[in-house]
């Protein structure tokens, strides 16, 4: 029996079909299926049942997947223990984030490449998350007012969305008084905080541009295709966009976390003091303080654990 098949097992399980599955680990699909069904016939039990919708897991799968997770987790404690001895300012450091606020680095990217050149930086889009061999990120960014009692983190700032369009869109349609005109710009399963706005402000426009990408969804409000919402921290950024709306809506507050373990390891002490400037100075830079309901600003600490 080959140890390797369960990679695919526990892949496969989260990812819910074949194609995703290859796809987080880069082989295809058809690899996918030739180990599993390998492993199946070495077991002699099956462990998913093959439906229209993708796989599902049968009972022998879920008491197989309850192991691989144990397993999982503590390789991830050893992995991370044993990367916290490493004190050099060498090697890789990883963080995962919205892929929005992940673009707030890039300006930025080449003063980091100079202060620590032997560092690779591996961004990670939180929609997109990695296969089961590049563990969890050492920091990540997320959204919440309740953090990990296991974790320890820093407040960066309250997470708010607004309404975005080019200035030249929003003033052709107010000339025309036909603001039901515009092309609406989401997600097919738009943020509570999006919906939340198209229904106060532009509750007639039609969403006639989708994509699961959100920086696909940036580039056509830049192209003037629609308007549509964006983080306020990056929309404002974008001196080629206008907010269309009076108010933004915040939701909750961006944390940047990390195990205690990789507390004082160094590369994860530079990756975070690095995260932390950029999102001090983006807040700074957001003059339009109408948020409602008003959060607590950036600069928060707060021990976790």
């Amino acid at each position: 029996m080959d140890w390797d098949d369960f990679k695919f097992v526990h892949t496969l399980a989260r990812a819910g079909t074949v194609r995703q599955a290859g796809a987080t680990l880069g082989v295809h699909a058809s690899t996918v299926a030739r180990r599993l069904d390998a492993l199946e016939r070495n077991l002699g039990v099956k462990l998913f049942s093959r439906t229209r919708d993708g796989m599902r897991l049968l009972p022998a799968g879920h008491e197989v997947l309850e192991a691989l997770n144990r397993v999982a987790l503590e390789f991830e404690t050893i992995t991370r223990r044993l990367g916290a001895r490493n004190e050099s300012l060498a090697g890789s450091v990883s963080l995962s984030a919205p892929e929005l606020l992940l673009t707030l680095l890039l300006p930025d990217l080449g003063k980091f490449r100079t202060d620590y050149p032997e560092l690779r930086l591996d961004l990670r889009p939180a929609e997109q998350p990695g296969g089961v061999e590049s563990g969890p990120a050492d920091l990540a960014i997320r959204e919440t007012n309740n953090p990990s009692p296991d974790l320890v983190g820093r407040n960066l700032g309250r997470y708010a969305f607004a309404i975005y369009g080019i200035p030249e869109l929003l003033k052709r349609s107010e000339s025309a008084a036909r603001p039901e005109g515009l092309c609406w710009i989401d997600a097919a399963q738009p943020h509570s905080a999006a919906a939340e706005l198209k229904r106060r402000f532009y509750p007639a426009v039609e969403q006639q541009f989708v994509s699961e990408s959100a920086s696909v969804r940036l580039a056509a409000l830049r192209l003037g295709l629609g308007i549509g919402p964006l983080p306020c921290v990056v929309g404002d950024c974008h001196t080629d966009l206008a907010r269309a709306a009076p108010e933004s809506w915040a939701v909750g507050e961006l944390w940047l976390l990390s195990h205690p373990d990789l507390r004082q390891v160094p590369r994860v002490q530079a990756l975070s003091g690095f995260v932390q400037t950029v999102f001090r100075n983006a807040f700074l830079d957001d003059a339009r303080d109408d948020v409602k309901p008003a959060l607590s600003g950036p600069g928060t600490d707060r021990t976790l654990n």
